[in-house]
C-alpha cells in the first residue's frame, strides 16, 4: 500500500489482537484453575501445556516464512475463525467436571497453532497500514492494549469464578466470543498486500533452514534464545503450581488467584515502562542478573509460605 493511501491510526488492528488476547488470558485463567480444581493437582495441567508449548514452538517455526510469503490478513482471519470453531465444538462436548485429556490436548494445541500464526501476522501488517511517521505511535499503543488485556484478564476471571453458575464451558465460550469478536475486526481492516513481482519468494522450508543457520553463527543471539527458553520454563512452572499453591494452601479462594496474576502483569506492564526510560544501552548479563534475582525470590515464596510475601514479590 502506497504511503498516501495508509492510516495515522487502525481501530481494528488495535482492537483484534487486543480481544484475542483478552479471550486467550481468560481461557489460560479457567484451564488452570478448573483442572487442578477437579483433579486436585497440576501434573495434567502441566502435561497439557507441555504439549501446547511444544506445538506452539513448532508452529513459531513456521509462521515466520509463512506469514512472509502470503496473505498476513487472511492468515489471521483463518487462525482466528479455527480457534473459534475449536472452543465452540469443545464447549458443546466436554464434560467440563471431569475434563478428557485428549480433549484438552487437542483443543490446546489448536489455540496455540493460531496464536503462533496470528500475532506474527498481526505485526507484520502494521507497518503496510500505519503510516512510517505513526509507527512508533501506533506500536506503544498496540503493546499497551496487549499488557491492559493481560491486568484485566485475571481480575475478570476472579469475578466470574464468584459466580455459582460459571465453570469452565464459560470460559471456552467466552474465549470463542473473543476470537469471533477478533476476526470481525481483522474482516474490518482496509487493507491491500503488498505484492513486489520483481522479489522472489523463499520456499517455506529453505526461508526456515536459512534463519536457523543464522541463528546459529550469531552467538549473540544463539546465548539470547537458550536464556529465552531457560526463564520460559521457570515461569511456566510458576504458572502451573500458582492455582495448585492456592487452593492448597490459601483455602481454595479464587479471588487470591487473581489478585497474583494481576499483579505479574502490572509488574510486566512496569518493567516494560522501566526499560523504555532507562537510557542506558541494554547488555545481556542484566537479563542474568535479573534472572537470578527471579530465582532466588521464588524459593523464598516457595520455602515461607505467606500470601502477603507472594503478592510482594510479584
Amino acid at each position: 500500500m502506497e504511503e498516501r493511501f495508509k492510516q495515522e491510526f487502525s481501530w481494528p488492528l488495535f482492537f483484534s489482537p487486543f480481544v484475542s488476547r483478552l479471550g486467550d488470558a481468560l481461557f489460560i485463567f479457567g484451564l488452570n484453575w478448573f483442572i487442578v480444581k477437579a483433579t486436585g493437582h497440576a501434573s495434567l495441567l502441566g502435561i497439557v501445556q507441555g504439549i501446547g508449548g511444544i506445538i506452539l514452538v513448532a508452529g513459531d517455526l513456521f509462521a515466520g516464512p509463512m506469514v512472509d510469503k502470503y496473505n498476513r490478513k487472511l492468515i489471521m482471519l483463518i487462525a482466528d475463525a479455527v480457534s473459534f470453531f475449536a472452543c465452540l465444538v469443545m464447549a458443546a462436548i466436554m464434560d467440563v467436571n471431569e475434563p478428557v485429556f485428549y480433549q484438552l490436548v487437542l483443543l490446546t494445541c489448536v489455540i496455540d497453532i493460531g496464536l503462533a500464526f496470528n500475532f506474527p501476522a498481526a505485526k507484520a501488517i502494521i507497518p503496510e497500514i500505519i503510516r512510517h511517521d505513526k509507527l512508533s505511535i501506533f506500536n506503544s499503543w498496540s503493546n499497551t492494549g496487549l499488557t491492559l488485556a493481560d491486568i484485566v484478564a485475571p481480575l475478570f476471571g476472579g469475578f466470574l469464578l464468584t459466580l455459582n453458575w460459571i465453570n469452565f464451558r464459560s470460559f471456552l465460550f467466552i474465549n470463542a466470543l473473543s476470537f469471533l469478536l477478533s476476526f470481525v475486526f481483522t474482516w474490518a481492516l482496509r487493507y491491500t498486500p503488498e505484492m513486489d513481482h520483481t522479489k522472489e519468494t523463499m520456499p517455506i522450508l529453505d526461508s526456515l533452514a536459512k534463519g536457523l543457520n543464522y541463528v546459529r553463527h550469531n552467538r549473540d543471539v544463539f546465548r539470547l534464545i537458550i536464556f529465552d527458553a531457560i526463564l520460559a520454563a521457570m515461569y511456566a512452572g510458576f504458572t502451573l503450581l500458582l492455582p495448585y499453591d492456592v487452593d492448597h494452601y490459601y483455602n481454595g479462594d479464587e479471588r487470591l488467584y487473581s489478585y497474583v496474576l494481576t499483579l505479574v502483569a502490572i509488574g510486566g506492564m512496569l518493567g516494560g515502562l522501566s526499560l523504555v526510560l532507562n537510557k542506558q544501552k541494554p547488555k545481556i548479563k542484566n537479563n542474568y542478573q535479573d534472572a537470578f534475582i527471579l530465582g532466588m525470590e521464588l524459593i523464598i515464596t516457595g520455602i515461607w509460605v505467606n500470601y502477603a510475601l507472594l503478592l510482594a514479590w510479584r
